[in-house]
């Protein structure tokens, strides 16, 4: 097992850790994203995991809602466990970080899911959340939020799926900055999370609300 921090011309491919081929083998750091320039960590990662025998499973908890891309809701044991534990700080795989790619396949959740699933030997992109808050008020002149969202058994947040006439288009257009998008997730209502089916109720009973969205980081 060795460690490293070689990198590329412009710096911005950055080989982090070298791992045996029982575990998890490289983690090559993308590059920090502009959006936060104080964070300190990359934008996203991509680490090569090695099956073995007695080590096959990842230990991922992985929502598949959005079916463009995963979204890390649990970690337990397998090899994505005992990667964090020799991980460089950070570097490790966090809760709520996203799946974007694995083995060239991108954009197409269930195929994701089945090459983790069966392949041995697995690359994993990851992007971490790019967050913000939103803060929605209805009025006589606009009842409605005018957001439609959705979300399945594995999910801990809502999953927007449509948008119409209402509070939310009049967001849109006023913050270009950080308008709320397909795919987006909210994943808390009035600082409540987890749990889509009372966040939802929150949003349907509440004339404010303040949403925390999420979505991958860009990468420069």
């Amino acid at each position: 097992m060795g460690q490293c921090c070689a990198s590329d011309g412009d710096g911005k491919a950055v080989v982090v850790e070298l791992l045996d081929v029982d575990a998890p083998r490289k983690v090559f750091a993308l590059g920090e994203s502009s959006e936060f320039p104080g964070d300190g960590r990359p934008a996203g990662m991509v680490i090569g995991f090695a099956k073995s025998a007695d080590r096959g499973a990842l230990g991922l908890s992985l929502d598949t809602y959005d079916a463009e891309r995963l979204h890390v809701v649990g970690i337990r044991e397998g090899l994505a466990q005992q990667y964090n534990e020799t991980a460089l700080p950070g570097a490790k795989i966090e809760i709520g970080d996203y799946v974007v790619a694995v083995n060239g396949a991108s954009k197409d959740a269930l195929e994701m899911l089945r090459l983790l699933r069966e392949e041995q030997d697995i690359r994993v992109t990851i992007r971490r959340p790019l967050e913000w808050t939103v803060t929605l008020q209805k009025d006589l002149f606009a009842p409605s939020f005018g957001v439609k969202v959705g979300w399945h058994a594995e999910s801990k947040s809502l999953i927007v799926i449509d948008r119409a006439h209402g509070v939310l288009e009049q967001w849109n257009k006023a913050n270009p900055g950080k308008q709320v998008l397909l795919h987006d997730r909210i994943t808390s209502v009035n600082g409540l999370g987890g749990d889509p089916a009372q966040m939802l109720e929150i949003i349907k009973r509440e004339k404010q609300c303040v949403l925390r969205l999420s979505r991958p980081r860009p990468v420069e």
